[in-house]
């Protein structure tokens, strides 16, 4: 079917109709015939859809997948889908739709409203599934699919977040990690607790460590904090490596941007290393949480806890650390707080929140919140969670701060004061967690 018998539907005549310009669109961009103030890029490489609305807002600041707000934008969207080359093997294309704050209740990721709907008649949506897909090149309709299935997709991008240009503070290029610190000693490392008490390693720095039962492979060691030897298993700087939308792969296996700035070590790995001294009598590990800066301002919200500021400082110890194997869903272990300033003993909202619960993602839910999925919601990420939590370390990192206080990458500080118990929210800058065996 030709482009001009696709817009036989209607979009000719409300182009003719609607006041036109031309719009500047980014290099393989098209302006929208129907929505004038609007650029589509239609992607013919296969994403799940968390991933491809992360291409999306990587190419162009400000822009999502695609949202379609009548019959005539369909009908575009449908064209321009035909005329892309490439896209003959795209059978299914990821548009901006899914239904994860309620079931069956579906809203666009650009905060249009989901008024207009093109739901294929067989039995959709689905609500076994999540995420919404259309048919641009044979039905036009819409359905539900997996999340986690890769698709072709489409993004948006207005105009007003074309002429807003913000420079950001980051500089996002990945890298290769630094060369990592490797023995010379017989002895293996089998983590970074070996490495400072056998192998007198005394800087911060990049490492490879042997546990048994595994490939050797590199982590980030922190030889400064509290006696060193803590052995980093989350660390994050900025906003250039995306958490809260990763997969149950990601989070099994590991990702990062460089191994000296923002990454999740993999929970195998974290399995192994929580678990591998268990035969030995009394040996236990230690989790520490370090949070540097506070971003969540009390004076635009009195729910901001009030140590506000790049230079405030907050960090928590929890033992009996360990995570069961995949089989489990890694369920964490902890003890009640040991030290710090991010829990008081009688409001130790890790341990009462999350201690004892499996981990769940965007695609895998293992919570007891009955409502939604706990990583999806507020974009809070892959979590040990029971009823969600108040620890949202792998949540979404905005740029700039959020408007909302407990969305995204947040942290919630609690404790007694006069006898009263709060809970405020701190917006971190960087957070490192970290373990080590028991001195």
């Amino acid at each position: 079917m030709t482009r001009m018998h696709l817009l036989e539907t209607g979009v000719i005549l409300f182009s003719l109709l609607s006041s036109s310009f031309a719009l500047q669109c980014p290099t393989n961009w098209t302006q929208s015939d129907v929505y004038h103030d609007k650029c589509y890029w239609i992607v013919t490489e296969r994403k799940n859809w968390f991933d491809a609305q992360q291409v999306c807002t990587d190419n162009v600041p400000g822009s999502y997948l695609t949202s379609i707000n009548s019959a005539f934008e369909n009908g575009n969207i449908d064209a321009d889908v035909v005329d892309t080359p490439g896209s003959i093997f795209c059978d299914q294309m990821w548009i901006g739709g899914d239904d994860y704050e309620e079931s069956g209740s579906y809203t666009w990721t650009d905060g249009k409203p989901f008024s207009y709907t093109n739901w294929d008649s067989a039995g959709q949506p689905d609500l076994t599934y999540k995420c919404v897909s259309t048919q641009a090149k044979t039905t036009k309709k819409w359905r539900t699919e997996q999340c986690g299935t890769l698709n072709c997709f489409i993004c948006e991008v207005y105009a007003s977040a074309l002429t807003t240009t913000t420079a950001s503070p980051y500089n996002c290029q990945t890298s290769s990690s630094p060369t990592a610190r490797i023995s010379a000693l017989s002895t293996p490392m089998t983590d970074c607790y070996d490495w400072r008490t056998t192998g007198s390693a005394s800087v911060d720095g990049i490492y490879r460590i042997s546990p048994p039962g595994i490939e050797p492979f590199d982590v980030w060691c922190d030889m400064t904090t509290d006696g060193g030897g803590w052995t980093v298993f989350q660390k994050r700087l900025d906003n250039c490596t995306v958490f809260w939308n990763r997969l149950w792969t990601d989070y099994k296996n590991g990702f990062n941007n460089s191994l000296d700035r923002n990454y999740w070590l993999g929970l195998d790995r974290i399995n192994i290393l929580s678990t591998k001294d268990e035969h030995e009598s009394g040996i236990e590990n230690i989790l520490r949480i370090d949070i540097f800066g506070n971003r969540c301002n009390p004076a635009t919200d009195p729910s901001c806890d009030p140590a506000f500021g790049s230079n405030v400082y907050f960090y928590g110890e929890w033992g009996s650390f360990r995570i069961d194997n995949e089989t489990n869903k890694y369920q964490l272990h902890i003890s009640p707080v040991l030290k710090g300033n991010l829990s008081g003993s009688s409001a130790d909202n890790l341990f009462s929140a999350n201690n004892n619960r499996y981990f769940t993602t965007v695609d895998e839910s293992n919570s007891q919140e009955t409502a939604g999925n706990c990583a999806a919601f507020n974009e809070w990420g892959g979590w040990w969670y029971g009823d969600c939590s108040y620890f949202y370390l792998n949540g979404k990192y905005f740029p700039t701060d959020q408007t909302d206080a407990y969305s995204g990458f947040t942290v919630g500080h609690s404790g007694i004061q006069s006898g009263t118990k709060f809970n405020y929210w701190i917006h971190p800058i960087r957070s490192e967690m970290k373990l080590r065996r028991k001195n």
